[in-house]
């Protein structure tokens, strides 16, 4: 179950993730934990950075709906795929 807690803990234990995969282990919607990394993120507990990764996400399963680029019926940008999913969040100690 996502809480603040369990991310926090998720995010110490595996250095860093993604939006997608958080949401992928906790089984939850991207914006139900970009709700969780916001309320970080403003107590200045996680930081993003840029993962360098290219306009389409590469493998499946790394998109909520369980496939990758062109799997989708839509464009990545139209998923807001290029944004959400190219950060990486990591839990500052």
């Amino acid at each position: 179950m996502l809480t603040p807690g369990a991310l926090r803990a998720y995010l110490r234990q595996q250095s860093e993730a993604s939006p997608a995969e958080l949401a992928a282990h906790f089984s939850a919607p991207v914006k139900m934990v970009e709700g969780v990394l916001a309320y970080w993120q403003h107590r200045g507990n996680i930081e993003a950075r840029n993962s360098g990764a290219d306009e389409h996400v590469p493998e499946k399963s790394a998109l909520p709906c369980g496939s990758g680029c062109p799997g989708c019926s839509s464009t990545c940008a139209d998923r807001g795929a290029i944004s959400v999913y190219s950060s990486v969040f990591r839990w500052k100690e």
